[in-house]
């Protein structure tokens, strides 16, 4: 068997295991992310919820709505029922702090709310309604994702001359890709990465824009404006 062949046969595998994957979580890749070591996301069983971890202060996460890979939109977050069932049923005030030691071994797990581990969150990749009302200036799919760009600290980053939308990676320049956005689920635009290189080589002749050639790339390609002036 040819190389071709045999990358084709694999393909071919890792989507017939995609479409077969029924849980516990949305979708394959979410499940082997969160199985890695070095895995930007997290899964709190105790809350039911997803996150992209935060660099600094550590074991924090920004919340996550949606996938970011199958765009399934992901439970909703337990930990306000957290905080009231302690508080109504054992009169736990402050359970983060000095009351930290009268919490029920239960509740340090996903035990108090799926005591038979029935509860799946695999929802068979089904379409999520995604009627977002999108008001005012926004510049991406919705608000809350706008808000979050503005912010100079934030875990996610938008690249305008690639049309990429990633989550940043400590001691790094670059990020992991998302597909979905985390607070809707809209589906991103296709990266122009490709296409950057692309016509930066055929119409410029610049080999290396990123190394020798950066200085000779035209400005309109250092932002959004060459791939909107083509109509990519």
């Amino acid at each position: 068997m040819d190389s071709d062949k045999l990358l084709e046969e694999i393909d071919k595998r890792v989507e017939e295991e995609r479409q077969a994957y029924r849980g516990p979580h949305c979708c394959m890749t979410m499940h082997y992310e969160l199985l890695s070591e070095g895995s930007l996301l997290v899964y709190n069983a105790q809350w039911c919820e997803y996150g992209i971890k935060l660099h600094k202060p550590e074991n924090t996460y920004l919340l996550m709505y949606y996938c970011t890979d199958c765009g399934t939109k992901l439970p909703d977050s337990l930990k306000n029922i957290w905080f009231e069932t302690l508080h109504e049923n054992y009169s736990i005030i402050d359970p983060i702090n000095k009351d930290k030691k009268l919490i029920p071994q239960k509740f340090l797990t996903d035990e108090w709310w799926n005591p038979d581990k029935t509860f799946n969150v695999y929802q068979g990749n089904q379409e999520v309604s995604r009627n977002i009302k999108i008001k005012g200036n926004i510049t991406h799919c919705c608000s809350a994702l706008n808000y979050e760009l503005l912010d100079k600290n934030s875990i996610l980053m938008y690249s305008p001359k690639y049309r990429e939308y990633n989550i940043k990676l400590p001691n790094f320049s670059g990020g992991a890709a998302m597909d979905y956005c985390v607070f809707c689920g809209q589906q991103f635009p296709l990266s122009v990465r490709c296409e950057w290189f692309d016509i930066l080589r055929e119409e410029y002749c610049l080999e290396s824009p990123c190394e020798e050639d950066k200085k000779k790339v035209p400005k309109e390609f250092l932002v959004d404006e060459w791939w909107k002036k083509r109509g990519l």
